[in-house]
């Protein structure tokens, strides 16, 4: 009976082998962007940031950045939509240090152009938003662009603690201000401090930084463009709120008070966001403690 049970389990540690080594290969990368493509608003350029101080870097400490698009049609050549990346944040130092090996924490990562991002109101079809200039300001230091520490978290890979710590940087407001700062310089190739109509937007954990940064962002162009006419704010699925887990857990709650120690945000805005999530909540607490 031995016999049968050891070559069943030698066929199955063969199969589970054999389909493990013959897993297919990652996608080869897409073709580049061309100028004729650029031209026609079906991709968007990748633009690295640099703060005077050199602070604007992502989790790995690579520079931040955008991606853009240009208007295509002239009436909306004073017309903008700024969207925030989602892609969520990261709750702790190993979260952190796991997101700093990829394009979520990383612009070295991402690759010079996307089309991916090209569609709703980014998309060139929309009848309201398609001829705007587009901006996707990239989550890059996993807290929305709020992040403000000024020395680098080294962290341990606790799966390898051999391994020399790695410096965490959590500098995603300063990220935020550079982006700003490029594309509203007079002198610049991009234009918005002429800047007329604006939509600032973003979905999930970029709709909630739309909602972070609203007021802050709206100030800004108001005293650096001078010939802004609106400003408007719409968080896609923005909202998080209270609610245990279906495992009965208060997942998210804890989430964000890691964020909050490991990240150092703003607090005064996220206690802001909790009070306005208490409103549209009120059968449910935030725990503050």
């Amino acid at each position: 009976m031995l016999k049968p049970l050891a070559a069943l389990a030698a066929l199955l540690a063969h199969a589970s082998g054999t389909i493990a080594t013959s897993r297919a290969p990652p996608p080869p990368p897409p073709p580049p962007c061309t100028d004729k493509e650029f031209a026609a608003g079906q991709c968007m350029r990748l633009v690295r940031v640099a703060a005077a101080d050199k602070t604007a870097v992502c989790l790995d400490g690579s520079p931040g950045v955008f991606y853009w698009h240009p208007a295509t049609d002239p009436k909306h050549k004073n017309d903008w939509i700024l969207s925030f990346k989602g892609d969520g944040w990261c709750f702790d130092a190993q979260d952190c240090l796991g997101r700093s090996k990829n394009g979520f924490g990383g612009s070295d990562f991402l690759a010079n152009f996307t089309r991916g991002w090209n569609g709703g109101e980014l998309g060139g079809n929309d009848k309201d938003f398609g001829g705007f200039n587009k901006v996707i300001l990239e989550n890059c230091d996993g807290a929305s662009l709020t992040g403000d520490v000024a020395e680098p978290l080294l962290v341990r890979n606790a799966a390898r603690p051999q391994e020399p710590a790695t410096p965490i940087y959590f500098r995603g407001r300063h990220i935020r201000d550079a982006i700003f700062d490029t594309l509203l310089d007079p002198l610049g190739p991009y234009g918005m401090a002429k800047a007329e109509n604006v939509l600032l937007t973003g979905c999930s954990s970029g709709g909630l930084a739309a909602y972070l940064h609203s007021d802050w962002a709206h100030a800004l162009m108001k005293k650096r463009a001078p010939k802004l006419k609106k400003f408007k704010t719409l968080g896609v699925s923005g909202f998080f709120l209270q609610h245990d887990s279906v495992q009965g857990k208060p997942v998210y709650q804890t989430q964000v008070r890691c964020l909050v120690v490991v990240e150092v945000v703003v607090v005064v805005v996220l206690l802001a966001l909790l009070v306005l999530l208490l409103s549209l909540n009120r059968h449910t607490r935030w725990p503050m403690s």
